[in-house]
């Protein structure tokens, strides 16, 4: 992912969509940008799910697919909180994608069934982000 070092997430996310991508690279993207840049990271997130469904990767294990799911979350919790700030402050610069308003409403599923307080990770410890 060159285009993101680049800073180029827009064009990062179009290559990672349109080719097969290392879904491990992908995670940590999403899990690095949570914070920084919420909405590429939700993009990153969601394409490393896709490519693993697709197959691609080697020796995926439960617990990364859940980890990648945890920090997708995280970062779709944090672009709706920068989106709240913007309409707030009536700045209309942050804009939800498609992606990542359906990992929203996921997240919104999984708080109503498991609870706020309640990881997703198989291993039984907590994401980085929930730490902090």
């Amino acid at each position: 992912m060159a285009a993101k070092d680049a800073r180029l997430y827009d064009l990062a996310v179009e290559i990672a969509r349109r080719s097969p991508c290392d879904p491990r690279t992908l995670a940590r993207a999403a899990r690095d940008f949570a914070l920084r840049q919420p909405a590429f990271a939700v993009e990153a997130g969601v394409l490393s799910l896709h490519w693993i469904v697709e197959g691609h990767g080697y020796e995926v294990t439960g617990p990364e697919v859940l980890d990648v799911f945890s920090h997708t979350m995280r970062a779709a919790e944090m672009t709706v909180r920068q989106r709240k700030r913007a309409t707030a402050s009536g700045s209309s610069r942050v804009t939800m994608r498609p992606t990542a308003s359906c990992v929203e409403s996921s997240r919104a599923n999984w708080i109503s069934k498991f609870g706020r307080n309640q990881t997703p990770t198989a291993d039984g410890r907590q994401p980085e982000w929930e730490t902090r």
